[in-house]
């Protein structure tokens, strides 16, 4: 976690001082979700503006962690690495006084996100166990937000919104549903959700 954090401050860092400040218009943002470094992830964005009332936006992260989940009803770990990335059209509902990226905006966005998991552990006759599986989900949605610009530069974005979502799951060498914890597996079914966050970023 302390690698990720310290890689994202560079990235923003590097990034603002490279701004050209005589820049007229700044219609490029890219930014970091800082939320996702606590689940070990490193979720970043980077948002184009197209004129001064719609913008693109291309969301992407990868992380990967060890937690504990019973293995067969008994004690180990589980290893999961994931990726997604995230599409998103916005439409800025501002005046000419704040031209996007900056206002309230609406808009759909696609999804997609793949996780890999192994889980090991130990059965009653002490031999080591190990099952995997794939979890694959996709879908879309439609974001409610409004992105701030504070100085010459700083970024933040709040954003909310409803989802729906499938998902497929393939269980690897004989594993099955029953080899991983019921608790890890929660919200990874199919449905509709609720999508929502924050990023810190810089406007260029």
């Amino acid at each position: 976690m302390k690698r990720l954090i310290k890689l994202s401050i560079l990235m923003l860092a590097f990034l603002t001082l490279g701004l050209n400040q005589a820049q007229a218009q700044k219609t490029n943002v890219i930014k970091l979700n800082p939320l996702s470094l606590i689940a070990l992830h490193a979720n970043m964005a980077y948002e184009k503006a197209l004129n001064d009332k719609m913008s693109v936006q291309l969301g992407g992260f990868f992380g990967t962690v060890k937690i504990g989940a019973s293995l067969d009803g008994n004690s180990g770990k589980t290893r999961y690495t994931g990726f997604g990335i995230t599409p998103e059209y916005r439409y800025y509902i501002t005046n000419k006084n704040k031209p996007a990226p900056e206002g309230f905006f609406v808009g759909p966005y696609a999804l997609y996100r793949s996780y890999s998991l192994k889980a090991t552990g130990t059965d009653s006759s002490g031999q080591t166990t190990e099952a995997k599986s794939t979890i694959n989900s996709y879908g879309g949605g439609f974001s409610l937000g409004y992105q701030v610009i504070i100085g010459e530069s700083f970024t933040m974005d709040f954003f909310a919104g409803p989802n729906y979502k499938g998902v497929s799951t393939k269980y690897k060498d004989n594993s099955t549903e029953e080899d991983f914890s019921s608790n890890f597996l929660i919200g990874r079914g199919s449905g509709i959700g609720v999508r929502f966050g924050m990023t810190m970023g810089v406007n260029f």
